[in-house]
């Protein structure tokens, strides 16, 4: 079994407000499958005041990606209720070989305000 860790670094420089302690967020890692199929692999969420910047960990075993996997993608969401205010995707291919840490910035996008 081999295992990866993505390490996310998130922005909020280009938001037009601060983060309030009642927002919901949500990070997730997705595998794309061929035809475009999601399957969600990591997911973690909370209620509480965001940092800013703001450092996220996965760790992922190949046995938890199913094959063939076209593309793997972050997606960060910030939520006020149910009304999406910012988000911040990326997508990535693996290297299972490699034993380097996957690093990603993702610079969270104003969405509804």
């Amino acid at each position: 079994m081999r295992k990866k860790i993505f390490l996310g670094h998130i922005s909020a420089r280009d938001l037009p407000f601060s983060f309030q302690s009642h927002y919901h967020w949500i990070i997730s890692v997705y595998a794309r499958k061929p035809g475009g199929v999601e399957r969600l692999l990591l997911e973690t969420h909370g209620y509480y005041a965001i940092p800013a910047p703001w450092t996220f960990a996965f760790h992922v075993d190949d046995d938890e990606s199913p094959e063939p996997v076209e593309a793997h993608q972050i997606r960060v969401q910030v939520l006020d209720k149910d009304v999406l205010i910012a988000d911040a995707s990326e997508q990535f291919a693996i290297d299972w070989v490699e034993s380097e840490v996957s690093v990603h910035n993702l610079v969270l996008v104003p969405r509804a305000i």
